[in-house]
């Protein structure tokens, strides 16, 4: 299901305003479950696809990288953001 968010929004133009949508993603990750999890990140990228890639959505990734399901951490590690913002102690936040 996160996957097909993902592959089905990541096309169009850029939202106006991503706040909303950013703010989903918080939510779903803060739940601290895997299925919000996965659903934030699935949103997560498909925004900063469609943004292209501006630092909010950059941080929020990064921000799942800290979820406590490790299979959550592992879809926001192969999340592609920037050259910079691939893991920590590599200059990433």
């Amino acid at each position: 299901m996160a996957q097909d968010i993902k592959d089905t929004h990541r096309y169009g133009d850029p939202l106006a305003d991503p706040a909303a949508a950013l703010a989903a993603v918080g939510c779903l990750g803060a739940d601290g479950g895997l299925v919000e999890g996965l659903l934030a990140v699935g949103l997560a990228t498909s925004l900063g696809i469609r943004q292209n890639w501006p630092d909010t959505c950059r941080a929020a990734v990064v921000a799942l990288r800290r979820h406590p399901e490790q299979e959550v951490r592992e879809a926001a590690y192969a999340t592609v953001v920037g050259e910079n913002w691939a893991r920590p102690g590599t200059g990433s936040p």
